[in-house]
């Protein structure tokens, strides 16, 4: 029996084109983030959500924090529509609003933090070639280039109608 990697019932995603609506597994997606606050309570009816993970930074910053239930995690480890502004500390432990979700857990992660030593960028590598040895990761390749084409490549990402990863060969 394999162990899975995470136990969350459902996962939410906020995104701006519906290409990603056909790569999910047991996944919600709400398009745009108009709605992602007001939406994701109410399929959680009023509960929030155990972690979210916010590549986006200001735009989105504050529809995630207010998304989470008690003690809940958030991690920011991007920056895409700029930096977040400052805000209250004091609204993590809930006695700010009157949603009583207090406990609230934030980080901003970078790699460079979790590989800062070799030995840690190896041991991260080597644990998810595994996992996809393994068959518990699953790789989407969406096309290969030849190293001439890389700014095709390059124009394609930029494009964001690519799913999958793309991949330069010599």
């Amino acid at each position: 029996m394999r162990k899975r990697r995470y136990s969350y019932e459902y996962i939410f995603s906020s995104m701006t084109s519906s290409i990603w609506l056909f790569y999910t597994w047991r996944s919600i997606y709400l398009t745009g983030i108009q709605f992602l606050d007001s939406e994701t309570m109410r399929l959680t009816v009023g509960q929030g959500v155990h972690a979210v993970y916010d590549s986006v930074g200001r735009t989105t910053f504050e529809k995630s924090l207010n998304v989470l239930r008690a003690r809940g995690f958030m991690v920011v480890y991007g920056l895409s529509s700029g930096l977040i502004p400052a805000f209250d500390v004091n609204r993590l432990s809930g006695i700010t609003s009157s949603s009583n979700k207090g406990s609230l857990f934030l980080t901003f992660a970078t790699l460079n933090d979790y590989a800062a030593r070799r030995e840690d960028l190896l041991r991260r590598g080597s644990d998810v070639l595994s996992w996809i040895a393994e068959g518990t990761l699953r790789v989407r390749l969406a096309s290969t280039f030849p190293l001439a084409e890389a700014a095709r490549a390059h124009r394609l990402l930029e494009s964001r109608e690519v799913v999958g990863k793309l991949v330069l060969l010599p």
